[in-house]
């Protein structure tokens, strides 16, 4: 079980550095999004689809 949520808070951070990192908005690096915790990668998203009009939401963690 703790492996399948690793899994899925990893899968989770790598989407938000994606988007972030495909969005014209963002002045950070990969190394430096790589840093920050999901919550501060999920502020910061938000905060960066609400500039940009808004991205699509993140994936389900399915089993």
């Amino acid at each position: 079980m703790a492996i399948h949520l690793r899994r899925g808070l990893e899968r989770l951070k790598q989407f938000y550095i994606k988007k972030l990192l495909e969005s014209d908005h963002s002045d950070s690096s990969d190394h430096e999004l790589q840093s920050l915790t999901i919550r501060e990668l999920e502020s910061l998203y938000k905060s960066e689809s609400s500039i940009s009009g808004g991205f699509l939401h993140p994936p389900l963690m399915v089993r």
